[in-house]
């Protein structure tokens, strides 16, 4: 520098510090540049300690007037859902796949993908026609086969009459007989025939076997 100069920095309370520089020193010694760094530092931390105090106050000043609300409500006890979201392959706990019992054209299903239902509805229908029919024949066939087993009931029971009275040879008794047997054996063959047709036209109508949701693209019920 080559004149004299001085340098105020003003504080807190209208202090002023006055920094002497005389002319042909450098400013650029140690001791001059500790002084100038210490008046800012005591210049910053009175600022920053006004502006806290001030802050501190104001607010101190709005929590006390600001209202809180308060909501009263009455307790209960309800079942609420569980809702886990998340991004993930969901798979039941127990799966049910229904098969056919009998081979036959599907003409019918009664239910949608993804469907709940309960069990015995009905999900498929099978074509019972043929099924029918083999029942009707199976019926005729013990409806035959009972009258003529009672007829050759009748007939054993004639020919055991005229062996007590000696008109008749033994012989011709146990032939009736043996032909009555017979043919209550076949009565015996023809109902488990009707049964095993009626049970066939049973499995034309598919039902869910248990309470679940039907699955995409496949007989299968899931729980």
């Amino acid at each position: 520098m080559t004149q004299r100069q001085n340098r105020a920095v003003r504080w807190n309370r209208n202090r002023t510090i006055r920094v002497r520089v005389r002319a042909g020193r450098p400013i650029s010694s140690p001791h001059t540049w500790c002084v100038v760094g210490l008046v800012w530092l005591l210049v910053g931390a009175g600022t920053v300690g006004g502006c806290t105090k001030a802050g501190a106050s104001d607010a101190r000043r709005g929590g006390m007037d600001a209202n809180v609300p308060v909501r009263v409500a009455t307790a209960g006890q309800e079942d609420v859902p569980v809702q886990l979201h998340a991004i993930a392959r969901v798979e039941a706990y127990q799966t049910v796949t229904v098969r056919p019992q009998v081979a036959g054209q599907l003409v019918s299903m009664h239910f949608s993908e993804g469907q709940d239902v309960s069990a015995g509805d009905l999900l498929y229908s099978i074509d019972p026609r043929p099924y029918q029919a083999a029942l009707d024949q199976a019926q005729a066939n013990l409806a035959k086969d009972t009258a003529l087993a009672n007829d050759a009931a009748i007939e054993a029971e004639w020919a055991a009459d005229m062996v007590k009275q000696n008109a008749a040879a033994k012989r011709e008794y146990e032939r009736a007989r043996a032909a009555a047997e017979s043919l209550r054996a076949t009565v015996q063959a023809d109902v488990a025939e009707v049964d095993q047709a009626r049970l066939n036209l049973e499995y034309c109508t598919i039902r869910s076997p248990l309470d679940g949701r039907t699955a995409a693209g496949s007989p299968m019920w899931a729980m």
